[in-house]
């Protein structure tokens, strides 16, 4: 039996015969693994007991987030006599350690000390992780991956059909994301100004979940038109992809950059900051725009330089170095993370 937290998709396990039983957290939960993680530990416990799960020796909990669910996984761990997973996907939840209140640091602490394996999507948060805490050799570093099946190349034609969408310039400027400070969107507007001011046939395409209010009022208010898409179903993503001629990634933070992988298995180039994770998603193939000063005047003219062909980036070595950058192999590298704690034949679940 598998047991999954809150979980939006269809779970799936390659254990075949492996019952998944689903535990939602309500608002109250999140506030209660907030404030005291020990109580949510407890709640945690019993919800494991009355779903009579048979925890064995070879029983694995993974928890998916860093801090706070990742401090009851482990403890919830400990209590049950098992091991326990980490994975931090989120850069923010590490560099503001200091940041926190002392208690709050003390279950940080915790989770680095009792947890088996701490897994980070990138090299870069590892680094971090390690300049803040003393971390043992239990750390790997394991990418985030994509589906092949949902990204790659398809002639204009096809991605105009797909999104029902016809661009009206010559170029097109396109970004994926949440609308936030942390993709320093509320610097849109400015960048967006800067490469109209160089590039007059440009128009602007904002691909996203639920955007601050803020951040929208701002675009709209522009005296040429931003198209806000909105959030876009996975099986359509890649279309849009295909109508960018490059897809801009201005964050002040990012883990990863998953999206600098979709948009390479699709052959479109990108312009990011050069910040966290950023670099070593990119893998030298990208454009990199250091923060500072005139940012937005570097990034504008450096995503100019590739529309006006000044930067030449070759669209078939995008793809062929995202080929790397898949699912499958992401969960081998998972997989052998769970022989590593000694679950070599029976559990194999990707949560605890």
């Amino acid at each position: 039996r598998i047991l999954r937290i809150n979980t939006n998709t269809n779970p799936v396990s390659w254990c075949a015969n492996a019952e998944i039983i689903i535990v939602h957290r309500y608002l109250i939960d999140i506030i209660i693994d907030r404030i005291s993680p020990y109580h949510y530990t407890k709640k945690l416990y019993k919800s494991l007991l009355r779903a009579e799960l048979p925890i064995t020796s070879d029983t694995i909990f993974h928890a998916q987030y860093y801090y706070p669910l990742g401090f009851c996984v482990s403890k919830l761990a400990q209590k049950c006599g098992v091991k326990s997973i980490v994975t931090c996907h989120d850069s923010n939840s590490i560099s503001s350690i200091n940041r926190l209140r002392l208690h709050k640091r003390k279950y940080i602490s915790s989770i680095l000390k009792s947890t088996d394996k701490l897994i980070f999507v990138s090299q870069n948060m590892l680094d971090l992780a390690s300049s803040l805490h003393q971390i043992s050799d239990n750390a790997v570093v394991i990418n985030n991956g994509m589906n092949h099946d949902h990204f790659y190349p398809v002639p204009l034609d096809t991605a105009i059909k797909e999104t029902r969408y016809r661009p009206s310039k010559k170029y097109v400027v396109g970004f994926i994301g949440r609308l936030s400070y942390e993709k320093r969107a509320d610097k849109f507007p400015e960048i967006f100004t800067k490469i109209k001011d160089i590039l007059v046939d440009v128009e602007f395409i904002v691909i996203g979940p639920h955007p601050k209010k803020k951040y929208v009022t701002k675009l709209n208010k522009l005296p040429f038109d931003v198209k806000l898409v909105g959030s876009v179903p996975k099986e359509k993503i890649f279309a849009w992809y295909n109508i960018f001629d490059v897809l801009i990634l201005p964050s002040r933070r990012e883990s990863w950059g998953l999206v600098i992988r979709e948009a390479y298995a699709c052959g479109v180039p990108v312009v990011g900051s050069d910040v966290e994770g950023i670099p070593e998603s990119m893998g030298g193939l990208g454009v990199l725009v250091p923060d500072g000063e005139d940012f937005e005047d570097r990034f504008a003219t450096e995503v100019c330089n590739i529309l006006l062909g000044k930067t030449v980036i070759d669209s078939e070595k995008l793809i062929e170095f995202a080929q790397d950058t898949t699912w499958d192999m992401q969960t081998k590298k998972e997989i052998d993370v769970y022989n590593s704690l000694g679950n070599a034949s029976t559990q194999n679940n990707q949560d605890g």
